[in-house]
């Protein structure tokens, strides 16, 4: 029965930490869109919508793996502004929520922490 008990619960840190990061790309795109937080505005778009493809966006790159490459987002030239940039993996959705939850609204407004929708 004891060992029963510890094979159900030994995959439960995997579920526990999927769930930890859909909530912390849920996080870090309502700090940036959401009206009652950064309220970043993108013309011919809604908050809910800009929100939506945010997290779809982070979510989608914490599945991938891959190199940070030149990506600082708290560096505005380290990324080609000529086209929106979209995060490619999980190391650069990690370093984009935390960029996104640990800067100003104002920051986030001059272009700092770009990916999930901000560009």
């Amino acid at each position: 029965m004891r060992s029963l008990l510890l094979a159900a619960l030994l995959p439960a840190p995997f579920f526990w930490s999927g769930c930890g990061d859909s909530v912390s790309c849920q996080s870090a795109c309502q700090r940036a869109f959401r009206s009652n937080e950064c309220n970043i505005r993108v013309p011919g778009q809604t908050q809910d919508r800009l929100v939506r493809d945010c997290i779809r966006e982070c979510e989608g790159a914490l599945r991938q793996t891959g190199d940070i490459g030149n990506y600082d987002p708290n560096d505005r030239n380290s990324i080609d502004r000529s086209e929106p940039f979209s995060l490619q993996n999980e190391k650069q959705a990690a370093l984009w929520i935390d960029c996104v939850l640990e800067s100003s609204c104002p920051r986030l407004n001059d272009g700092f922490c770009p990916g999930g929708g901000i560009n």
